[in-house]
């Protein structure tokens, strides 16, 4: 004895206005994984790119500039180009000593420097000093 039993669909009603906080609410959740995505990319491909940019230079320091707390050397190469070098510390390659760089340093003595980064003209951005050692 089976008995059919109907069921009356009820038709759906839509509430916009459900549907605007939804969406905003998903939509600002996937913003923010988006960004962190984009920001943890970027500083991995920043800090290889960085890491990868190294350079051994030899040469002999011209002149010390401090400006603004950022202490730069102006450094005559071998090849009789003059190039400017910064000194500071940074967490990709693990230095945290530029001060005891800075009272290493003597105007008018020759150097092997590591350098890495680029030189950007547009953001003021220089070599930075990674190791030194004073030739003889």
């Amino acid at each position: 004895m089976f008995y059919k039993v109907e069921t009356k669909r009820k038709k759906a009603k839509i509430d916009f206005d459900d549907m605007k906080y939804w969406f905003w609410d998903n939509f600002l959740w996937l913003f923010w994984v988006i960004l962190i995505i984009i920001i943890g990319v970027g500083s991995f491909t920043y800090g290889t790119l960085y890491k990868n940019s190294q350079e051994v230079v030899t040469g002999t320091i011209e002149s010390t500039v401090v400006d603004r707390g950022n202490t730069y050397f102006v450094f005559q190469l071998e090849d009789g180009t003059k190039q400017i070098f910064q000194n500071e510390d940074t967490i990709w390659f693990l230095k945290f000593n530029s001060g005891n760089l800075l009272m290493e340093l003597k105007a008018g003595n020759s150097y092997q420097v590591l350098v890495a980064g680029w030189r950007i003209p547009f953001f003021s951005m220089y070599r930075n000093i990674i190791t030194i050692q004073e030739r003889r």
